[in-house]
């Protein structure tokens, strides 16, 4: 999933460089690692719902923090 967000970060900065990108990105991949580390202690149910809610957010929070600025 962390390979998956970071094509996905590199696609989008190429299409469009931005700061905000980044940052939502890079928050992505941080609770990637954190859900990967949580699995890996065998909390994967919590994993999952870390992964699931976070990408969900950082999916949701682009386009309304773009229409907003």
């Amino acid at each position: 999933m962390t390979a998956a967000v970071a094509v996905v970060m590199v696609v989008r900065l190429a299409l469009e460089p931005s700061l905000l990108t980044v940052g939502l990105y890079g928050v992505a991949l941080v609770l990637s690692g954190t859900a990967l580390v949580l699995s890996r202690r065998g909390r994967t149910r919590l994993a999952t719902a870390v992964l699931a809610c976070g990408i969900g957010v950082v999916a949701l929070a682009e386009p309304l923090l773009r229409a907003g600025t």
